[in-house]
């Protein structure tokens, strides 16, 4: 029964892990940079160094926490 989890384990973190490599990857290589836009490659970055330390039950909350929290800075 534990191999079940762990195979999902394993197709879970192979499809988030290589979703966060091509956004990061286009946010560090499209044309036209802003402020904003090097701010969130930055934490992409910094998310997949912490997945590969960290499971991914930390990565979202990070995910939260990092980007989703930027836009809440620029309103105050």
């Amino acid at each position: 029964m534990i191999e079940v989890f762990l195979f999902g384990i394993v197709l879970g973190l192979i499809p988030i892990t290589l979703a966060g490599l091509f956004v990061t990857a286009y946010l560090q290589y499209r044309r036209f940079f802003n402020a904003r836009s090097k701010n969130i490659s930055f934490r992409g970055g910094l998310l997949i160094e912490i997945n590969r330390f960290f499971s991914d039950a930390l990565t979202f909350p990070f995910f939260f926490i990092l980007v989703i929290n930027l836009g809440r800075n620029k309103e105050n």
